[in-house]
């Protein structure tokens, strides 16, 4: 479980949105954007959030570092 400390400092940013039983799928970087693909693993729906910056904290084995070669 992501520590709740962690949880309630990132919580407290207006920019942050924390979303529970997502999973990343992919990535395309778009110069200025970045489309980040998402399942929501309660529904299997997908879709697309389009950001400035996307930070992969998901270990060694980053399925976001992967996602962006």
């Amino acid at each position: 479980m992501f520590d709740p400390i962690l949880r309630k400092f990132a919580g407290s940013f207006e920019s942050v949105d924390l979303r529970y039983q997502h999973r990343f799928v992919g990535c395309r970087d778009d110069g200025d954007i970045v489309l980040a693909q998402i399942e929501d693993t309660s529904s299997g729906r997908t879709y697309e959030i389009r950001t400035r910056w996307l930070v992969g904290c998901d270990g060694a084995s980053s399925a976001v570092r992967k996602g962006m070669d």
